[in-house]
């Protein structure tokens, strides 16, 4: 169990009452605990431990436009906060290659180069290229694919830009094939063969040059207009990963108020239909029966869908809408607030925040007649933590530039990223309340699990959805023999975890809890800290990871703070707590 935050604290836990014999026992439990303790300065991110788990960030080349101190450059990203940054976005040139959308930004500017040069701080990060997008539209997309020769010029170019600017793969984002400016039938088939192409020209060029392999990943749309258009079966042989997103569910232009990135449906199965196959978990399974979970990345907006009510004292999921919000004081776009906006507004200008049911979808905040939907730090965790159970590769999060990168908000930057970084390489039944403006404990589930939905109100209008054809999975002699993820009942159960580090997970788990969440805890021990003279610390000096040097100070229990003792029931002892920092 692993809580990570700049600031890391280490209490050693052994199993037993305070006035067991330490002797007794040889376990330890380690811990890392966000403590703003005085003397810890600069500590480093800790990077993830589990190689094959992707917190997968877009980062988007337009967004050093904004006003101010929102203008956001790849200068400003925390290189050990994601596995996979995209660079979004480049488009498709008239000769089969690949050329900027920004040749001011990403060439004079040095937008590709300080993007790529974050992998000099994290040798782990990977930093692709994304291509497509709103940008590029579908026409070149259909140039690109539509015979041999063009695929494999493609191929080729693409590898020279790729490397050529230090990149480590690339994204595709066709929007959309089949369905727009003419799309055409044959879009589906020719996408997979590009990707095949592409495929097979990077494990040429690897092999040739010795090199790593280059990877290549796609983004694919939910909506049951575009899903015909994209054969994601066969992207499974291709694709290192797959995102799958999962938001703009539904949009500021609709009749009525709605979440846009709901986990669950908020309504209940005996009641109107119209939600029953909008939502993430109806997506995920429709993509599991086609594609190796492990694959398969979730998306996460950093965003949030704005409306116009119509009646200001009609304000609950469901009532009526006149049209989307008004446009956001930075992003301006109207019916759109990035997140960095929405708990400013929650935060600093008094809107009301309404949490739906806890475990289906994030929360929604009004004031007047405005209205937004949007994921908290709570929602996120629960997607996480879906994302776990269901065995998936990771989070995607567009965008990286819309979360709180100030870090005006939370007592972090990036919260939203950082929290779902966290929960991703911790265990999937660990969610835990936070201070201000999000939930209090009480609302706040330990685990997650599909709640009873709530029933929106609803227009007699509103239209009615077909439901999505069953999936079927067209045989693929090319395919690679897929690993099987193990049935929901061979994952073991808390009762298969052997003793005693179980049970002292649980200790302490319910521990925080008491002590009203770990910013509490946190306090706790730092107020009692800081209080103690320097001799009651042992000062030792090591090398992280990374090689950057620490400072350890080792803080023992005997000067621990007693409501820490009164709150465990005498059935967590902490040997120790070990902080440090950088030197």
């Amino acid at each position: 169990l692993t809580l990570q935050e700049p600031e890391v604290c280490r209490p050693r836990l052994l199993r037993g009452s305070r006035n067991s014999d330490l002797k007794m026992a040889a376990v330890y439990f380690a811990i890392l605990l966000c403590c703003s303790i005085a003397f810890c300065a600069d500590a480093a991110d800790p990077k993830p431990t589990n190689e094959d788990k992707k917190v997968v960030c877009y980062y988007t080349n337009w967004s050093y436009k904004r006003p101010g101190s929102y203008a956001f450059t790849p200068e400003k990203i925390d290189p050990f906060l994601c596995t996979h940054i995209i660079y979004a976005f480049i488009k498709i040139g008239q000769k089969n290659n690949l050329i900027s959308s920004d040749p001011e930004f990403d060439f004079n500017q040095r937008g590709f180069a300080n993007a790529t040069a974050l992998k000099k701080k994290n040798k782990n990060l990977k930093v692709m290229i994304g291509v497509g997008g709103w940008v590029t539209g579908t026409l070149p997309f259909m140039g690109i694919s539509s015979n041999e020769t063009n695929r494999k010029e493609f191929a080729k170019n693409a590898v020279r830009f790729i490397r050529g600017y230090m990149f480590d793969g690339i994204d595709l984002n066709w929007q959309h094939p089949g369905v727009k400016e003419g799309g055409s039938p044959q879009d589906r088939e020719n996408y997979v063969k590009l990707a095949q192409t592409l495929r097979e020209e990077f494990e040429i060029e690897a092999v040739q040059k010795n090199k790593p392999k280059l990877l290549l990943s796609i983004s694919i749309a939910h909506h049951e207009k575009f899903l015909p258009g994209y054969d994601i079966a066969s992207f499974n042989t291709y694709m290192d990963f797959i995102s799958v997103i999962c938001y703009d569910y539904h949009f500021s232009y609709e009749s009525a108020v709605n979440h846009h990135s709901p986990l669950y449906s908020l309504e209940e199965d005996s009641d109107y239909s119209y939600d029953a196959q909008i939502n993430i978990n109806y997506t995920i399974n429709y993509f599991k029966e086609l594609a190796d979970p492990a694959k398969l990345v979730l998306g996460i907006p950093v965003y949030g869908r704005t409306y116009k009510l119509e009646n200001t004292e009609d304000t609950a999921l469901g009532s009526y809408a006149d049209g989307p919000g008004d446009k956001g004081p930075v992003t301006g776009e109207k019916g759109f607030f990035a997140y960095f906006e929405i708990c400013n507004f929650v935060k600093n200008e008094n809107w009301t925040v309404v949490q739906t049911k806890p475990g289906s979808a994030g929360p929604y905040a009004y004031k007047g007649d405005q209205w937004v939907c949007y994921d908290d730090l709570d929602m996120i965790r629960n997607k996480v933590a879906y994302a776990n159970k269901e065995g998936l590769s990771g989070v995607m999060f567009w965008t990286i530039d819309y979360d709180d990168f100030e870090g005006n908000c939370q007592e972090t930057k990036f919260p939203l990223i950082r929290t779902a970084r966290d929960a991703l390489f911790t265990s999937d039944m660990m969610v835990f309340p936070d201070d201000g403006y999000q939930n209090s404990v009480a609302d706040t589930p330990s685990r997650v699990s599909p709640s009873p939905p709530v029933v929106p109100k609803r227009s007699d209008n509103r239209p009615q959805k077909k439901p999505l054809p069953k999936p079927t999975r067209a045989p693929n002699p090319l395919a690679v023999p897929r690993t099987p993820v193990p049935p929901r009942d061979e994952y073991p159960e808390q009762s298969d975890v052997s003793e005693p580090q179980s049970n002292i997970v649980g200790d302490l788990i319910r521990l925080i809890q008491r002590a009203g969440g770990m910013t509490n805890f946190c306090n706790i021990l730092r107020d009692t800290m800081a209080t103690q003279p320097a001799s009651s610390f042992l000062h030792k000096r090591g090398y992280n990871d990374r090689g950057d040097s620490e400072n350890t100070l080792v803080f023992e229990s005997p000067n621990l703070p007693p409501i820490l003792v009164a709150l465990s029931n005498s059935s967590i002892y902490i040997k120790e707590i070990n902080v440090f920092h950088k030197s």
